[in-house]
């Protein structure tokens, strides 16, 4: 069964993952003026613009729901007898 995230749960996905990515900016001694989310599917990805300019990327991974989707593929090469290998 593939569970989504509600719009609510994926607005507070991705305001964890802006917060945890100015923490870390801030952190580092950078003054952080704007922070923008770039990509928001498996994981969060989040553009700073710090002062003085520097990357900082901050990931939030969703495994949980990537394990999920990928489990049915996974028992399927689990199950699948190996061709043109030796027999066990």
């Amino acid at each position: 069964m593939t569970t989504f995230l509600t719009p609510q749960q994926r607005a507070g996905r991705r305001s964890a993952a802006v917060d945890a990515a100015v923490a870390a900016g801030r952190e580092l001694g950078l003054t952080i003026t704007d922070a923008a989310v770039l990509h928001d599917v498996f994981s969060v990805v989040v553009h700073l613009a710090p002062s003085p300019p520097a990357n900082i990327l901050t990931l939030v991974p969703q495994l949980p729901e990537l394990t999920e989707y990928l489990a049915p593929a996974v028992e399927h090469w689990q199950t699948t007898p190996f061709a043109g290998g030796e027999d066990d």
